[in-house]
C-alpha cells in the first residue's frame, strides 16, 4: 500500500470510525481501501467494534512511529464546501428545494443517484463565478440532479437543455418548465446513440455526472464535446470511489485528445444523500458484499465526487464521432462498486 494511503487512514482513525465515515475522509478507490483495511485489520492495527474501525495499541504504535498525530477536526466541512456562497442565489434554491421535493423515483437500471440541494447549487454558483451562467446556451446531459431546473430558476441563461434517458424525468422538467415559464426543455435520449445534428456546436457549456468507466466517460465526454462550440467549457463530477487513480490519469488523456484543458478541481464537492437515493439499491452493489461485515447499514453519506471544470482550446474533438453508436454495456467494470 500507498505510505501516503496509510498515514490518511491512521490519522482519520485516530478516533473510533464506521467504515462508512470513513469512506469519503481517504482518496483510494473502493477496491483498494477494501485491501488496505483488510490488510490492517489482518495485521492487528485495527479492530472493529460495535460497528466502528479503531486503532488497537500496535497501531497507535504504529502511528506514532510514522508520525501520525490526531485528526485535527473542523477542516473537513470547509474545505468540500470551498467557501462557495449561496446567498445570493437562496430564493431560487428554496423554490428548487420545493420542486425536487416531488421529484419522480431514482431507477436503479439507469444507475441513478442525486446530490444534496445545496450541493446542486454550490455547483451553480462556481458556473456563475467562472462566467459560464449568464446569457449562455448549456447542455445538461443527464439530470437525475434536476440541475437543469436550477438552472433556469435562476433566470440567468439563455437557454437550458437537457439530455436524459430517463422519460420520467424528462416529463417532470418540461412540466415544471411549462409550470414556471422556464427557458428549459428537456429530451429523451440514450448517449449510446447517434446525436442529432442540430445539437451539434450549439452550447455554451455542457455539465454531466458521467458513467465512471472507461467506455461511459468517452462517450459522455464525446457526446459533450460534440454539442460545444470553439472554446466553449464543460464541468463534471467524478469520483475516487469507483475511479482509480490509473483511469483518473486515462481521464487527463482523453480529454487532452478531445482538445480540453482542465482549468479548476474542486475536491470532494457533492454529497450523495443515501435515505430515499442511493441507499435504495446498495444491497445490490460490491460496496454491500464488501463491507456490510463491519457495519451496516451506512450510518454516514460516504458517496461524494469531486467537481472539474474544462476548457476547449479552440474546437473541441471528440473522440467518439456524433454519428457513432456504442451498444455495449458502458454502466460496469471492476471498479464499479456502488452501481447495482
Amino acid at each position: 500500500m500507498k505510505s501516503r494511503t496509510l498515514r490518511l487512514i491512521l490519522r482519520e482513525l485516530s478516533r473510533p470510525r464506521s467504515i462508512w465515515e470513513l469512506i469519503p475522509r481517504q482518496d483510494s478507490h473502493l477496491e483498494e481501501l477494501h485491501s488496505i483495511v483488510g490488510e490492517l485489520l489482518k495485521q492487528g492495527y485495527l479492530e472493529v467494534k460495535e460497528g466502528k474501525l479503531s486503532l488497537t495499541p500496535k497501531g497507535r504504535d504504529l502511528a506514532r512511529d510514522l508520525g501520525i498525530s490526531h485528526r485535527r477536526e473542523g477542516f473537513f466541512e470547509t474545505a468540500r464546501t470551498r467557501c462557495v456562497t449561496l446567498v445570493s442565489f437562496l430564493p431560487e434554491m428554496k423554490i428548487y428545494e420545493m420542486i425536487a421535493s416531488r421529484r419522480p423515483p431514482i431507477r436503479a437500471e439507469f444507475d441513478q443517484g442525486y446530490m444534496r440541494p445545496k450541493d446542486v447549487f454550490f455547483r451553480l454558483v462556481v458556473m456563475y463565478e467562472r462566467g459560464d451562467l449568464e446569457g449562455a446556451e448549456i447542455a445538461v446531459l443527464g439530470d437525475d440532479d434536476l440541475l437543469g431546473i436550477a438552472l433556469a430558476l435562476t433566470g440567468l441563461p439563455r437557454k437550458v437543455e437537457v439530455f436524459e434517458v430517463d422519460e420520467n424525468i424528462v416529463e417532470f422538467e418540461n412540466r415544471i418548465a411549462r409550470q414556471r415559464d422556464l427557458k428549459l426543455e428537456a429530451h429523451v435520449y440514450d448517449f449510446r446513440r447517434k446525436l442529432d445534428g442540430r445539437w451539434l456546436s450549439g452550447f455554451d457549456t455542457f455539465v454531466t455526472d458521467p458513467v465512471e468507466t472507461i467506455h461511459g466517460l468517452k462517450l459522455t465526454f464525446s457526446r459533450g464535446a460534440a454539442m460545444l462550440r470553439d472554446g466553449g467549457s464543460g464541468y463534471f463530477g467524478l469520483t475516487r470511489l469507483e475511479s482509480s487513480l490509473a483511469k483518473w490519469r486515462e481521464v487527463q488523456r482523453m480529454l487532452n485528445e478531445m482538445n480540453f484543458a482542465i482549468t479548476d478541481l474542486y475536491p470532494n464537492f457533492s454529497v450523495y444523500p443515501l435515505e430515499g437515493n442511493i441507499g435504495s439499491y446498495l444491497e445490490s452493489c460490491e460496496v454491500y458484499r464488501a463491507f456490510s461485515s463491519l457495519s451496516w447499514p451506512p450510518d454516514a453519506d460516504f458517496y461524494t465526487s469531486h467537481l472539474y471544470r474544462i476548457e476547449a482550446v479552440g474546437r473541441p474533438k471528440p473522440l467518439v464521432a456524433p454519428d457513432e453508436e456504442m451498444m455495449e454495456d458502458i454502466l460496469h467494470d471492476e471498479e464499479s462498486w456502488v452501481t447495482p
